[in-house]
Order: C-alpha cells, then structure tokens, then sequence
C-alpha cells in the first residue's frame, strides 16, 4: 500500500502548483492577521485582503480535496494507466493506495482548514467545512466502486457528477454557516438550522467513513471475483 500511494504521488505532477497556492493563502492569511491588530485601524483594504485571503483559502481547500481525481486524470492524460496497473502489486493493494490517497486528501483539507482559520483568527470556522469533506468522501467511495467496474480507467460522467454534490454541500451548508457566523443570523437557536448546519455534519461524516468501508470491500470482492475468472 506504501509504495502504491508514493506512485500515486507521483503521478500528481501538480504538486508545486498545490504548494504554492498552499503558500499563497496562508501568506494572504498572515498579512490580513497582521492588518487587523489592534494596532492597525480597520480600513476597506484590510477587509478586502481578509476577504480575499479566505476565498482563496476555499479554493484552495477544494483544490485539495481533487487530489485522487487529479491522479486518475493525469493517468489518462498522459497514457499512464497500462504503465501504474503494471506494476508489482496486487489489484488490493491499488485500491488500498487509492483510498490511502483519498484519506489523505482529506485529512489535509481539513488540517489546512483549520490552520488557516488560526492564522486568520477566524478559529469560530474551523469546521463549516465538515459537511464537504463527509459528501466528497462519500462520492469518492462511489468512484471507487464505479472506477474498478471499468478496469481502473477513469470515469468522466462519474468524475463530473462528484463536483455537484460537492458544490452543493459548499453553497448550501458551508457558505450558509459563514453567513450565520459572519453576519449574526443566529440560525442555530433555531433547533431545524441548528441540527442541519451543527450536528448534521457528524452524522454524514460517521455515514460516510462506513460507505468507504463497504466501499473497499465491495472493490476487493470484485477485484477477487475476476482473479478467480482469469
């Protein structure tokens, strides 16, 4: 599984363009920090780089969370696949590289979530982005399933369709949690908002680590029914 996630990497040619954006939001994050101290007087640019710093950090945030797409993509486009699926490991231990890299993905996301969110002193949205990372782990164990249906090639209807849940998930939960922190809607006393944008997450997140683990087995019976055909 080790050496199948570092080939997966590996074929992640974007790495730099993934750091410097990285780098890029975070910087915007410290300088907006640093602009809103108490000892600098709040002004229309401090509030347009704090604006900006965290659109990009969202960004980026998603960015992160294509990491596996972006591989199954890179296989495609530079005629990869015949060379990754010939290599020395089992079709199991592909499908655990591949859920390694989504987990880890994932993991990042939210990590880097949350370290912006400290940097621009916004701790209050550290986790307004629970609900994407349950939905986009949800529909990556979806196309895991549908990806070895196909051999391992990858699947642009599927590969399409996870961006509709995501953005869904982002406009109509987590932008919605801004607003109710960034604008005092107070959604939350009520007990529908409260349990749709506060505890919903935790749900969906247990649901989904739960659809991952049928997921893989579900993959690696298949993988094991057509070794046994061949």
């Amino acid at each position: 599984m080790y050496k199948q996630l570092i080939l997966s990497l590996a074929v992640i040619k974007e790495k730099a363009a993934y750091l410097i954006v990285i780098l890029a939001s975070l910087v915007f994050a410290l300088i907006s920090r640093l602009m809103s101290s108490p000892v600098v007087e709040d002004s229309e640019d401090t509030i347009i780089i704090m604006s900006l710093s965290e659109t990009l950090a969202m960004i980026t945030f998603l960015m992160l969370l294509t990491l596996f797409l972006n591989k199954q993509y890179n296989l495609t486009k530079y005629k990869m696949s015949e060379w990754y699926y010939s290599q020395p490991a089992s079709m199991k231990q592909v499908v655990q590289g591949d859920i390694a890299l989504i987990l880890i993905a994932h993991i990042a996301s939210y990590l880097y979530w949350i370290v912006f969110n400290f940097l621009n002193q916004t701790p209050e949205k550290s986790n307004i982005m629970l609900m994407v990372i349950a939905v986009s782990l949800l529909v990556h164990g979806l196309y895991l399933i549908r990806l070895y249906q196909n051999g391992g090639e990858i699947d642009m209807v599927m590969s399409l369709l996870y961006f509709l849940p995501v953005f869904i998930a982002f406009c109509f939960h987590a932008m919605l949690i801004r607003n109710d922190l960034d604008m005092q809607l107070h959604l939350s006393e009520s007990a529908g908002w409260h349990f749709y944008l506060y505890q919903l997450p935790y749900l969906t997140l247990v649901g989904t680590v739960i659809a991952m683990i049928v997921s893989y087995i579900v993959t690696s019976r298949r993988i094991n029914r057509q070794h046994d055909l061949a």
